[in-house]
């Protein structure tokens, strides 16, 4: 199996670590020679994650580092998790615990990651002629994305272009404008081709700035059945389009992809192109982990075919989630 270094870590092959740092608490996951970060604010949801994913793998269960006031909370989570996945699956408890996260994941590895991609970046800036960087952020939601990316590809170099559909995201996103002119917000989706389509999410959200939405229907098949989010539907444009018409603009080109689900037919129209040549970097989140077992695999083959052709073009890549 192809062996994608900057997933690895130095994890052991099978694995579930638990760890406190900034933010909350992240599990670890490292499976095939490849690790996933997740964040959770709560203890108790890291461990029940962490068990349910140890339980998954096959691995032992050990003992539970907690105070004696959360142990009874947490072994009931804990016992309500194991039924849930026992009778319902996988999926409906990861939908459970995915649902208690309320911001993108920032795991430390990912930080470091992020930060030496940022300074060699800022080397490539200085010695070029314009001095000038470019972060397309596409489904920006209230502008997570843009608060921790822009630690690294500072404003003072870089000009930001904040996608998202959700209208009622965007009030947010113009508040962040305010703050920096050289953001550009657009209130529209990800795609391969302009035009309109449904705008989909889980049934019985409420939280009107809900940012798993998406506008592939099934793009979460393993937690739920996705229903229209907004009576409306949402404006489309082609991704492709835009990076051809900004790349003369700028020096350094980076991409961040939270598109629940559109990533795989945007990337590949990005690849097919050539433009991904043209990319920097891209922090990309993919969604295997959350559809249906009969599509996860297939889509995890195409995800590593993916991120193969971007290493081949030199394009730094990285799991934004």
């Amino acid at each position: 199996m192809l062996v994608h270094p900057q997933y690895d870590g130095d994890c052991p092959k099978t694995s579930v670590e638990l760890s406190e740092g900034f933010g909350g608490w992240f599990a670890r996951v490292c499976e095939n020679d490849q690790e996933t970060f997740y964040q959770f604010r709560r203890e108790r949801d890291a461990i029940a994650f962490a068990d349910t994913q140890r339980m998954r793998l096959g691995l032992p269960c050990p003992p539970l580092e907690r105070t004696a006031s959360n142990g009874l909370r947490a072994t009931g989570k804990i016992s309500r998790a194991a039924d849930i996945l026992r009778t319902r699956g996988l999926g409906r408890f990861l939908q459970l615990s995915t649902l208690s996260l309320s911001e993108p994941i920032r795991s430390q590895w990912l930080r470091r990651r992020v930060s030496s991609d940022a300074r060699q970046a800022l080397f490539k800036l200085k010695a070029a002629k314009r001095h000038r960087g470019l972060f397309i952020d596409c489904g920006s939601n209230i502008g997570q994305g843009y608060k921790f990316f822009s630690r690294y590809y500072t404003p003072d170099y870089y000009d930001y272009v904040l996608v998202e559909p959700n209208k009622n995201c965007l009030e947010h996103l113009h508040s962040l404008r305010s703050e920096n002119l050289a953001i550009e917000v657009v209130a529209k989706a990800a795609s391969v081709k302009d035009g309109y389509a449904e705008f989909l999410g889980p049934p019985g959200r409420s939280d009107p700035t809900y940012e798993g939405c998406s506008i592939v229907p099934g793009h979460n098949g393993g937690l739920y059945q996705s229903q229209r989010f907004t009576p409306e539907l949402v404006e489309t444009f082609s991704l492709s389009q835009m990076i051809q018409a900004k790349r003369g603009l700028y020096d350094v080109v980076v991409l961040k992809l939270d598109v629940e689900g559109a990533e795989y037919e945007i990337l590949d129209d990005i690849i097919r192109s050539g433009l991904h040549r043209d990319l920097y970097a891209i922090y990309v989140e993919f969604h295997s982990p959350y559809m249906k077992n009969s599509e996860q695999r297939k889509t995890a083959v195409v995800e590593r075919k993916i991120v193969h052709e971007l290493q081949q073009a030199g394009t730094h890549v990285s799991r934004w989630k």
